[in-house]
């Protein structure tokens, strides 16, 4: 089940499966894709990963802005209060993902400025925005609960259900 309250876009709109879509805009005039500043989070970062970061298991990942040079693996369940920006991918394969953004300016959770953002798994919460305008955002868990945008290049959803909603605190 996809349930997806406001879609815009260039071309058609179109759903295999079970998808329900309440407000549908097919051939609306393009509009830029909203552009966020990724100096911005490298000057704001709590934490830097130079050569790219694997999240071992059981490894504690503290809250804050993470900022990684390179690829982000995470092979492990998180529940975190974090933004992770990256020059590269992006990869969640954990059984359960549940990211709090404590990104005040623009509530970013993810953010991958050259690459993809794949996410894999049971679960799914993120309350914020996932970001990759250069690259494609995979979803792939079965249950997927977006509190804020999923806005890149190309986004897909591959399995199961995907409910994205205007931002709230969780």
């Amino acid at each position: 089940t996809t349930n997806i309250q406001t879609v815009t876009a260039t071309g058609q709109i179109t759903g295999s499966g079970n998808v329900t879509i309440t407000n549908r805009t097919p051939n609306a005039p393009q509009e830029p894709i909203p552009v966020y500043d990724f100096e911005y989070y490298r000057t704001n970062a709590n934490h830097v990963h130079p050569n790219g970061w694997q999240i071992g298991w059981n490894e504690v990942v503290p809250a804050g802005i993470h900022y990684v040079n390179g690829n982000v693996m995470i092979p492990q369940d998180l529940n975190a209060d974090v933004t992770i920006v990256a020059t590269g991918d992006i990869q969640f394969g954990a059984n359960t993902l549940t990211l709090r953004s404590p990104d005040t300016a623009n509530r970013m959770a993810l953010f991958s400025r050259d690459g993809a953002i794949r996410i894999y798994g049971n679960s799914c919460t993120v309350y914020g925005i996932i970001y990759a305008p250069k690259g494609t955002i995979h979803m792939g868990s079965t249950t997927k609960n977006i509190f804020g945008g999923l806005i890149g290049n190309t986004v897909e959803n591959y399995a199961g259900s995907l409910i994205v909603s205007k931002y709230q605190k969780p």
